[in-house]
């Protein structure tokens, strides 16, 4: 059974300095804390996603299960566009 997860992203706009971070060389490297559920266990899990790039598709293992995770997403201006995070094993 194919099992895909869609999830809308959790914003702090009250803190947005705290999704900012500067890479060693000084470039601006803006990233964002995504919650989700992982299609294994179910636990709630988050990843920080660079916003620098408009488009990746790894392997994440669950923090929880430690099974592996297909992550793809797109940022689109200053928001996630697309994410989805599905069972590595399918």
């Amino acid at each position: 059974m194919h099992r895909v997860l869609r999830v809308m992203l959790k914003t702090e706009a009250s803190n947005p300095s705290r999704n900012q971070r500067k890479n060693p060389n000084n470039f601006s490297m803006e990233s964002r804390e995504h919650f989700f559920n992982c299609p294994y266990c179910g636990e709630e899990i988050s990843l920080f996603l660079d916003a620098s790039v408009g488009r990746q598709i790894y392997v994440e293992d669950c923090s929880v299960c430690c099974n592996p995770i297909d992550i793809e997403f797109e940022i689109e201006g200053d928001q996630i566009s697309f994410f989805e995070a599905k069972r590595g094993d399918e």
